[in-house]
């Protein structure tokens, strides 16, 4: 079978990371509750696919990596600290640091996100459509779906 990965799949570096709105806007739009079902999920996700590799012995350059959140500026810093204290109360594991360790630049404070994880996105997806084919499944390429209403 021949796998293509187009657009976002064959160009991301597939580094699992809390979600794109901060824990902060999460919480301020949706309350504290919901910011922590959001956070379990990441981390719920993240065992998932580590799960499935393992069983499945996909080979996709699967490993647990720290994550970093840094301001874009000086002027943002207090975002950092607020972004912080919502990630807490979250229920994510996180820590503050003065600066991104190992990077050549200067980033300021940063949030740690420990035990994130990151791997090779297309070799994972040959891998799981390799699975689910060897497991009974059957995978249909170019195929239209209709909605129809009963």
């Amino acid at each position: 079978m021949r796998l293509e990965g187009y657009y976002e799949t064959g160009r991301t570096t597939a580094h699992f990371f809390p979600p794109d709105n901060w824990y902060a806007a999460i919480e301020d739009s949706f309350g504290t509750d919901h910011a922590g079902l959001i956070a379990s999920s990441f981390s719920a996700t993240i065992d998932k696919v580590e799960s499935i590799i393992r069983k499945e012995q996909i080979e996709c350059a699967f490993r647990r990596v720290d994550g970093y959140l840094y301001a874009p500026s000086s002027s943002h810093y207090m975002d950092i600290d607020k972004e912080f204290d919502a990630a807490r109360r979250a229920g994510v594991i996180v820590e503050k640091l003065e600066q991104v360790p190992d990077i050549s630049f200067v980033t300021g404070p940063c949030i740690k996100f420990p035990n994130q994880a990151q791997f090779h996105p297309l070799d994972y997806l040959k891998g799981l459509a390799d699975a689910l084919v060897r497991n009974g499944g059957v995978i249909w390429q170019y195929s239209g779906v209709e909605n129809r209403r009963l």
